[in-house]
């Protein structure tokens, strides 16, 4: 993961915490920002942290140590002394492909297209 974009609870993300950094308030706690799109656990155990408009902060990672297994999320408010709250979240993570991986199939392509038509032409 190496960006965010989006809402929590109405109020904009404006950050992710780098990888190895932990939200304010809730040290050691760092994040691993993995994904794993498409499986009933989409983040690990370490998950992500962002930061808000309103300067709260969040770490969503998944509980295995739960029954049933779940997504939970630490919220850090300033002036970051601890944790404000820790409960259990839904969210959903998509991939976009990035410009550069399209651009490299579709020149890929067109390259096979003019090998392909050299050929023909022999």
């Amino acid at each position: 993961m190496i960006g965010i974009t989006g809402t929590r609870n109405g109020e904009a993300i404006t950050s992710l915490i780098a990888t190895g950094e932990s939200i304010p308030g809730n040290e050691p706690y760092a994040s691993d920002n993995l994904l794993r799109p498409g499986s009933n656990s989409q983040i690990t155990k370490y998950g992500f942290g962002f930061s808000t408009a309103g300067g709260s902060c969040a770490n969503p990672y998944w509980a295995d140590w739960l029954n049933p297994q779940s997504t939970v999320e630490v919220l850090t408010t300033a002036p970051y002394t601890g944790i404000t709250s820790e409960v259990a979240v839904s969210f959903s993570a998509e991939l976009i492909p990035e410009p550069s991986t399209i651009g490299l199939l579709l020149g890929g392509l067109a390259m096979l297209g003019l090998s392909v038509r050299q050929r023909l032409r022999r």
